[in-house]
């Protein structure tokens, strides 16, 4: 490939083996660029595994350069501002300088003034720190063109001047020299000033052709010929682009053939050979709508326009003219939002002017500041370690802790606590109240802490606490009841006194787990399972793991059973205690488990209640009661059914709606069907006007396992129930012998005389024995259920039953 001149001009690369180094590859961008992005392009495909990521990183950054210098400036952004990035992080600076350079070039070229700065700015500071005088030459040159873009003359000629200096100390011929002696014969070119553009450009052109720098080459070439144009030597002017357009074109250097394309039409719209200007100035447009360069589309668009207003072709003239004003328009706003953007990056500039001057004022001032920073970070990580209600650490500071005792012991113990009702303080009493049993209850934690123990809450009423290794499983035990005791003694609160209850799990390492999250994990299992015996502390157990893998089985299970058609309901009689027959029956669910057999609702209610699954289960449990209940009341036309209602079902929002409807499609009414609730979900603060409006449409409601735990008597009298069920825990130890029977008789005595006096009957449950009958006899219980009457039956059993002799209940004692 010959691109000279016959004057000593460039000439094409020599051979070059299969796989270039960077320095050579970076070698034949200047002297041919379109073979060198070919070999890069060739390199950047192999597998990265052949190649080191310092290499490949050089390899993009001059694939980017490649891609710019034949005017691909999208692509060539995208590589270099990549490159420039993965050199960052691979703390190759001379690398990232030069990326960044390249990306500012692009940016500059494609129109992206004020994201050219930011990237000039940034090459500004790595060449500074590398102290690289080349590359600080080089980017003033192009802050210097910048400035001449936006029109600020003066500033550009402030950078240029530097860049100049800065440049003295390098050779001649370097290609960083002839940079900024491009960007200097730019800034001549601009301000209309061909002399001194010629005489730059004339020095220069002989030191590029000698270095073999055959892109500097061509672009001096060219602009040498725009330098003639201006100056009115129109002959050499051609023979100037001619000879550079030959050059470009030959390199595939797109954006320098354009800009020759323009000037050689140029040239001969001088001279009226409108055929030629037409066809060179649109092959011109043509190329720079694929750079894109929108300030160059609005040069070609205005040589255009007086190119056919010269034919006194006006229509197309106009035409092209509303082309030129919309890009123009557009750059107008662009250099106008350039322009705020580059006044704030060179405010930085100027500060960073002067940060040496600065340097040893600001250090005494960091070093204050740094002294402050240290002490708000310290504030700060033991905020970030504590409670924020409660004096105690938090999640994340007791995990640390725990982590480093781990760390340095390999032994330990953790308590997880957890306050029983706690929900309902705060639903009837409100947070603030709340807040205060919270905090108070960490105070007695903090009460009960031996040295060398650390408590926290971790969210909401859950505490947590960790013994160090040193504390034998005896002291830990001991501890953990005093603390659980503590908790549970009444307190003063808002003018009331309460007691709260609480539940602990405690696990041990390395017996039970040898890391936190395990350690969790079990003292989890052993809460829940202190919770479901209602006792108030548990120790992990192996069993514990195996119970919860069930409970999750159990739930896979269920969902399947509810689609699958497993459930079943049995009818358990409830038998009126005076007249002994049959009042009615309630509804126990029951499940054909494919592998486990027939299951009782124990198996199985508490983990439906723990997820999602109890209020689909409770659906289907009305919906059957409700079909069964028509057939039972055609065998017994008196007889109703009562089916247990769980919180979240009662708290929909079209419980009552659905209720109806289903007892409408089979032709009954409200006072048919009972809903048996807990005292707990009774008096849920919710609850109270789905109550009402139960009871006001008809429904019998039910109070159930009344006795079981505390019951607040003042607030069970106000529910709007019709029936008190008495659980059978009481009735299984109440016997004829007085020494055992005595006080229960006077608690049974008790619930009957307030059931009946606030309007309810009661049903007695679990009854077993016929002494235990004559005793519910003589304390006026209305009715009861157990055994003693009949085990839960499936329907055609219990429809047989209906059909049986009335019961006789015994007298005398």
């Amino acid at each position: 490939m010959n691109a000279g001149n016959g004057q000593g001009g460039s000439t094409g690369p020599p051979p070059y083996p299969s796989l270039l180094t960077a320095q050579e590859l970076a070698a034949l961008l200047d002297l041919a660029p379109a073979t060198a992005l070919a070999e890069l392009e060739r390199r950047l495909a192999l597998d990265e595994k052949t190649q080191q990521p310092e290499e490949l990183i050089h390899l993009l950054a001059l694939c980017g350069a490649a891609r710019l210098y034949t005017g691909d400036y999208l692509h060539a952004l995208h590589d270099t501002e990549r490159a420039a990035e993965l050199a960052r992080t691979r703390h190759l600076p001379a690398v990232e300088a030069r990326a960044t350079i390249w990306s500012g070039v692009a940016q500059m070229l494609s129109g992206q003034l004020g994201l050219a700065f930011l990237s000039f700015q940034q090459a500004l500071l790595l060449v500074r720190s590398l102290q690289d005088t080349a590359l600080h030459a080089e980017v003033l040159g192009y802050v210097g063109r910048l400035h001449t873009l936006l029109r600020e003359e003066d500033t550009a000629e402030q950078f240029i001047q530097q860049a100049q200096q800065a440049a003295e100390s390098l050779p001649p011929e370097h290609p960083s020299r002839l940079q900024v002696s491009i960007n200097l014969a730019h800034h001549y070119l601009a301000r209309h000033a061909p002399d001194q553009a010629r005489e730059e450009l004339l020095s220069s052109l002989p030191l590029a052709r000698r270095s073999g720098v055959a892109r500097a080459e061509a672009l001096l070439l060219l602009l040498l010929g725009q330098a003639w144009l201006q100056l009115g030597q129109s002959e050499r002017a051609q023979a100037c682009v001619v000879e550079g357009l030959t050059l470009s074109g030959a390199l595939t250097l797109r954006g320098q053939h354009a800009a020759g394309l323009f000037l050689l039409g140029k040239l001969h719209a001088q001279r009226a050979q409108w055929a030629e200007t037409e066809e060179l100035l649109q092959e011109a447009l043509t190329l720079s709508l694929s750079l894109p360069s929108p300030e160059f589309q609005a040069e070609v668009y205005q040589a255009l326009v007086e190119a056919l207003r010269a034919q006194g072709r006006f229509e197309e003239a106009l035409a092209y003219f509303e082309r030129f004003y919309a890009v123009d328009a557009a750059l107008v706003m662009t250099v106008s939002d350039h322009r705020a953007q580059v006044a704030a990056v060179q405010l930085q500039v100027e500060r960073l002017r002067y940060q040496a001057d600065e340097e040893r004022k600001r250090r005494k001032e960091l070093d204050r500041l740094n002294a402050e920073l240290r002490e708000s970070q310290e504030k700060l990580s033991v905020h970030a370690a504590h409670d924020d209600l409660t004096p105690l650490l938090n999640r994340r500071g007791i995990s640390h802790l725990i982590d480093r005792e781990l760390q340095r012991q390999q032994a330990g113990a953790l308590l997880l606590l957890d306050l029983d009702h706690f929900k309902q303080v705060n639903d009837v009493l409100g947070h603030d109240v709340g807040d205060a049993v919270l905090q108070e209850v960490a105070r007695r934690i903090q009460g009960q802490l031996p040295p060398g123990v650390h408590a926290a809450r971790i969210g909401g009423d859950e505490f947590v606490l960790f013994f160090p290794g040193s504390c034998s499983p005896e002291t830990v035990h001991d501890r953990a009841r005093a603390v659980l005791s503590s908790v549970a003694q009444p307190l003063s609160l808002a003018g009331r006194t309460l007691k709260l209850d609480a539940s602990g799990g405690l696990s041990f390492c390395p017996a039970d787990a040898g890391d936190q999250l395990t350690l969790y994990k079990h003292a989890d299992l052993a809460l829940y399972s202190a919770k479901e015996q209602r006792s108030a502390l548990r120790t992990y157990t192996a069993d514990l793991s195996v119970r919860a893998r069930e409970r999750l089985e159990i739930e896979q299970d269920l969902r399947q059973a509810l689609q699958g058609g497993e459930f079943e309901l049995y009818y358990q009689p409830v038998i009126d205690v005076r007249r002994g027959v049959v009042s009615g029956a309630e509804a126990l669910l029951r499940w054909n488990h494919p592998h486990l057999g027939l299951l009782g609702p124990q198996r199985f209610i508490p983990v439906a209640e723990q997820s999602d699954l109890i209020v689909a289960l409770g659906d289907w449990v009305i919906r059957r009661a409700v079909e069964d209940l028509a057939r039972i009341r055609a065998a017994c036309k008196d007889c109703v059914v009562s089916v247990n209602v769980s919180p979240r079902q009662l708290l929909k929002l079209d419980f009552t709606e659905e209720l109806s409807r289903a007892l409408s499609q089979h032709g009954l009414t409200p006072g048919t069907l009972t809903l048996e609730l807990t005292e707990e979900t009774a008096l849920l603060p919710a609850a109270t006007g789905v109550l009402a409006e139960l009871r006001e449409q008809g429904f019998r409601l039910a109070l159930d396992d009344v006795g079981r735990g505390h019951s607040n008597w003042v607030r069970l009298a106000v529910l709007p129930a019709q029936l008190l069920k008495i659980d059978q825990e009481i009735m299984r130890h109440l016997t004829h012998r007085a020494e055992q029977s005595s006080a229960l008789d006077a608690v049974v005595r008790a619930l009957v005389t307030f059931a009946h006096n606030g309007q309810m009957q009661v049903v007695a449950e679990g009854v077993e024995t016929r002494e235990q009958l004559r005793l519910l006899r003589d304390l006026n219980c209305d009715f009861f259920q157990g055994f003693l009457a009949a085990e839960p039956l499936p329907l055609p059993a219990f429809l047989t039953y209906l059909l049986a002799e009335h019961w006789t209940v015994p007298k005398g004692p």
